[in-house]
């Protein structure tokens, strides 16, 4: 009856091992534009944040909270941005900040310093969410390798078009930050079982 037990119970323990693999849906506790026109007001209570423009920049800050998940591997992480105007597909440029910086008080004389540009594939259509892999940076957040001042997002050329996105302060389509996380479960849990039944 024992061995009965064990034989049935294991594909169960294995179906709950495999589901707790964690996935997680991250909304901004800031975001705010910036604006090298308006250079010392701040638009951290906007419903939207603009990436590029006309002829002057307009720089877009978003920071989340990790220290729930410090010393997690990552499997893979994305930001994704609700476009609701869109004004170029070029190419963008996302960066990490190297200060902190609240949404209350940002503004483009007070923007914190930023490294590591990268540049990324423009959105192509509106009304949809435009996907940014953010896998290095977030493990990087993770681990301790980086201070965790959330991301930088501007143009290489302020002339080339611009993007407009919803904040979280608009009533839905939120910014999110998608983490999946590697199971380090999968490898301590299953070898316990598979000792169990030896």
């Amino acid at each position: 009856m024992y061995i009965i037990w064990k034989l049935i119970s294991l594909p169960a323990v294995l179906l709950l091992t495999a589901a707790i693999a964690a996935a997680v849906t991250l909304n901004p506790t800031d975001d705010a534009f910036i604006s090298e026109q308006n250079h010392s007001t701040n638009y951290g209570s906007q419903n939207f944040l603009m990436i590029g423009h006309t002829g002057l920049y307009n720089n877009s800050l978003l920071k989340f909270d990790l220290s729930a998940y410090a010393g997690e591997t990552v499997e893979y992480a994305e930001l994704r941005l609700y476009v609701y105007y869109l004004g170029t597909t070029s190419n963008f440029l996302i960066a990490r900040n190297t200060e902190d910086w609240s949404e209350s008080s940002v503004t483009w004389n007070t923007c914190p310093s930023f490294t590591d540009e990268l540049s990324i594939t423009g959105p192509q259509v509106e009304e949809e969410y435009w996907v940014i892999d953010v896998t290095g940076v977030v493990q990087g957040f993770l681990n301790g390798s980086y201070e965790n001042y959330g991301f930088h997002l501007t143009k290489d050329n302020p002339l080339d078009g611009f993007v407009y996105i919803f904040s979280k302060e608009y009533s839905g389509n939120y910014p999110e930050l998608d983490i999946t996380f590697a199971s380090s479960l999968e490898s301590t849990t299953l070898g316990a079982i598979k000792a169990a039944f030896q």
